[in-house]
């Protein structure tokens, strides 16, 4: 499921895009388990960063099994090798304490992670805008790099 804006400035739900579009963050919130079955479920309907340049993506989950933080570092791969980023929020610290232990996936250049807090989509709409600031100043750097 993908989230956006609405008029009111309220996140609205809407059917998460096949393809991630350049230059846009993209927020995606996922329903159900993502243990095994469910890591592999999400794996094949993650929105690929295919063709598209700096795709950013914004990814709410608190609690995930060994499979399913292989899949989000596999995405992050992806994303990172079309000059995008992903963007982990509201995530366990028991997560980050994981990516940073098994060194699977690098914190500085793929994955920007930001704990929940307890007000619902709180973190959510913090790392939105953390999003958008990375997505500005990567664009402008890449622009000056020309």
């Amino acid at each position: 499921m993908r989230l956006q804006f609405g008029s009111d400035g309220q996140f609205v739900e809407a059917t998460a895009p096949a393809e991630l579009a350049s230059h846009e963050v993209t927020v995606l919130d996922v329903y159900g388990s993502l243990l095994f079955a469910g890591a592999r479920t999400l794996q094949t309907r993650l929105p690929g960063p295919s063709g598209c340049e700096r795709p950013v993506v914004v990814h709410g989950r608190t609690t995930l099994g060994a499979t399913g933080f292989i899949v989000l570092a596999d995405y992050a791969e992806r994303l990172r090798t079309s000059g995008g980023h992903l963007f982990l929020n509201g995530v366990a610290p028991q997560l980050l304490e994981q990516l940073q232990r098994t060194h699977r996936v690098d914190l500085r250049d793929a994955v920007t992670v930001v704990p929940g807090s307890e007000t619902m989509l709180a973190s959510t709409v913090e790392v939105y805008h953390e999003a958008e600031t990375w997505l500005a100043r990567s664009v402008a750097w890449f622009e000056c790099r020309c």
